[in-house]
C-alpha cells in the first residue's frame, strides 16, 4: 500500500512480525509492529545502529517496548541482577539517544515499562523478576522526564497488570 506508517511499534515479543490497522476515535491509522521476538536491548540498540531505520522511515509515533528478554535471561544471583538491570538502562538510553538524534519528525516516542514476565507465583512479592522489572521502570522514567522533551514520554502499563500485589 501507498500509504504511510503512521505508528511503529519496537518490542521483543508481544507484536514480533504483525501489520496491524487500528482505530482510535473512529481515526484510522496505518501501524507496523517490527518487533523480533527474543530480542533484547543490545540487539535493537545494534540494528538500529546498523541501517534498520531508512531515512524514508518517518512514522509519526515511534513506541519501544525492550528488556523483558534481557531479565529473563538473567540468573537468580545478585550481582548479575544488578549488572542486567544496567545493562537494560544503559541500553535503553542509548536506544532512545539514537531515536532523538535522527533527522526524523517523530511527533512522539513512547518508552513502554516492562511488562511484568516469567511470573510463576501470582505474589509480586514471591516474584523477584517483578521487582527487577520495577526498578528498570522507576529509572527509565526519571530518565525520560529528564530530557524534557514534549516529543518523549514514558508508559508506565504496570497498573494494566499488577493490583494488591497480585499480578492480575
Amino acid at each position: 500500500r501507498n500509504e504511510p506508517i503512521q505508528k511503529v511499534f519496537r518490542d521483543t515479543f508481544i507484536t514480533s512480525n504483525t501489520t496491524t490497522k487500528s482505530t482510535n476515535n473512529n481515526k484510522k491509522y496505518r501501524a507496523l509492529a517490527s518487533g523480533i521476538s527474543g530480542d533484547t536491548t543490545s540487539q535493537l540498540l545494534y540494528r538500529l545502529q546498523n541501517g534498520e531505520l531508512p531515512n524514508s522511515f518517518n512514522p509519526s509515533v515511534f513506541w519501544i517496548l525492550v528488556g523483558a528478554n534481557d531479565l529473563n535471561k538473567q540468573n537468580n544471583n545478585k550481582q548479575q541482577q544488578c549488572t542486567v538491570v544496567s545493562d537494560i538502562l544503559n541500553n535503553s538510553i542509548r536506544i532512545i539517544e539514537y531515536i532523538l538524534k535522527q533527522k526524523k519528525s517523530f511527533k512522539k516516542i513512547v518508552i513502554n515499562s516492562l511488562l511484568p514476565t516469567m511470573v510463576l507465583s501470582k505474589k509480586v512479592s514471591e516474584t523477584p523478576i517483578i521487582h527487577l522489572s520495577n526498578k528498570v521502570n522507576q529509572r527509565l522514567a526519571c530518565y525520560v522526564a529528564s530530557l524534557e522533551d514534549p516529543r518523549i514520554e514514558f508508559f508506565n502499563a504496570t497498573d494494566l497488570f499488577v493490583r494488591d500485589d497480585t499480578v492480575v
